[in-house]
Order: C-alpha cells, then structure tokens, then sequence
C-alpha cells in the first residue's frame, strides 16, 4: 500500500485504542495481542466503499443507492403524491429525493428517508415502553424480576424491517442496473 493510499488514523479511536493497550499491558497481556490491537489504529472504521453502495451513470450521477435499512437498492429520486397545507393529497405528482442529503463520498445517507422515519420511530416506541417498565418498576408498581422479564421481552421482540409503501427497490445491484 502506498503512502497516499495507506488509511489515515481517527484520532479518538487512537486515543481508545491506547488507553486499552495500557490497561492491557498493566494486565500482562501477551505482546502478540497488543500489537494486533495496535494495528487497528490504521484500520478503517468501514468496509464499504462509495462504489459497493451506489450505482452511477456515465457522467457521474447518483441513480441507485443501496439502503442499509431495506437492504435493496432504490433510486436516489422517486415520484410522491403533492400535499396540500392540510396534509391531503392534491393529486398531482412530484420528483423528490428518497435520499437526504450527507457528508459521504456520494453526498447522500445511507438510509433511504423512509427506512429511517420507520426506524427511528421503532427506536422511539421501544425506548417509551423500556422507560415505561422502569418507572413501574421505580414506583414499586413491579418487583425487580418482573421488570427484568418485561425488558427482556421487549428486546427479544421482532425487529423486522418495514417494506417501503411504494415497494420500490431492487435486491440485486444488476437489476437496478437492468431497469435503466
């Protein structure tokens, strides 16, 4: 690997990483796992490149990109119903952006808006009843066992992905290519 191309390190996954070989080497820990541990100082956070997530045309536009939540990949723009102020329907339709805009490669999120809306808003549900369960448990209205049956219960629950409601989206890289 070249100079150029050789991973630049974080510094507070540097910081992170030595406070742990200090804790280590205090430990008494083998040199071999220390300097395996120190070697992820310059080892890269992510695997994915810009071009294992999005598919460009020639002139290097963003058509596709591979939603994390999804896992398909869908169209940087899509067409949606037009609202009126009220939030009704104004039959007319209009181009937007699946995609918010983010400081990555490509310039957009990894998460299409609609995959994250819906995760965000499982994250705020769960979050409501894990708080509901601790002030039950806090208020003497559960003993402690109960509280923890409950909170396990919670976690154990499906997570499932929610489908996009316009069902766009394709599972392959070559028949998102295919559809241009």
């Amino acid at each position: 690997m070249s100079e150029n191309t050789k991973p630049k390190p974080i510094p507070q996954k540097v910081r992170i990483i030595d406070n742990v070989v200090a804790v280590l080497q205090a430990d008494g820990v083998d040199e071999a796992t220390i300097a395996k541990i120190v070697e992820m100082k310059t080892t890269v956070s992510r695997g994915a490149t810009a071009a294992d997530v999005v598919i460009k045309d020639d002139e290097g536009n963003v058509l596709f990109i591979f939603c994390s939540y999804h896992k398909l990949w869908e169209p940087l723009t899509g067409t949606i119903a037009a609202l009126d102020e009220e939030g009704n329907e104004t039959g007319e339709m209009i181009d937007a952006d699946n995609f918010g805009k983010a400081k990555t490669a490509y310039g957009y999120t990894r998460t299409c808006k609609e995959g994250a809306k819906s995760q965000n808003g499982g994250a705020r549900e769960l979050r409501k009843q894990k708080d509901d369960i601790t002030k039950n448990w806090l208020a003497g209205e559960l003993d402690e066992d109960e509280a923890k049956a409950a909170l396990s219960e919670l976690e154990a629950l499906d997570s499932s992905v929610t489908a996009r409601e316009d069902g766009i989206g394709f599972a392959s890289k070559e028949d998102a290519v295919a559809s241009l």
